[in-house]
């Protein structure tokens, strides 16, 4: 559902669709907040919901999908913190939340929490982790 002008808001019951692996709902109008939902569902690879009109935070529920492998969304307006619940995250490769108006914590993850395969400083252990920050 790429570029289709989709307004309105990502629902909650969006955690009845327990089988999902891509949730692809980027180049829309969607407003609102991410669910909290969204951290149940445990098979969810790759939640892309970049160039979006998303507000609020990140929820920390997202930590809870052990799943997850690329968390875009990038042109937002999220605000808050990156939650610390992501570095239970451990096959998280792509963190992409740059234009957006996060909390600058530190220049890299490891200034905030461990995230995904991240051992320390800018070296990542599966060598393939990008972090995009917020982009101010």
């Amino acid at each position: 559902m790429v570029n289709n002008s989709i307004t309105g808001e990502i629902l909650s019951n969006i955690s009845g669709c327990s089988n999902l692996v891509v949730l692809e709902l980027s180049g829309n109008r969607l407003a609102g907040i991410i669910p909290t939902e969204l951290g149940s569902l445990t098979k969810l690879e790759r939640p892309l919901i970049e160039r979006n009109n998303v507000t609020r935070g990140l929820p920390s529920t997202l930590g809870n999908i052990s799943s997850l492998t690329n968390l875009t969304a990038y042109s937002n307006r999220i605000t808050g913190n990156i939650p610390d619940t992501l570095g239970g995250c451990k096959k998280l490769e792509v963190l992409r939340l740059a234009a957006n108006k996060l909390v600058k914590v530190g220049s890299e993850p490891s200034d905030r929490c461990r995230i995904g395969n991240q051992r320390s400083g800018s070296q990542f252990g599966n060598g393939r982790f990008r972090f995009e920050g917020s982009g101010d």
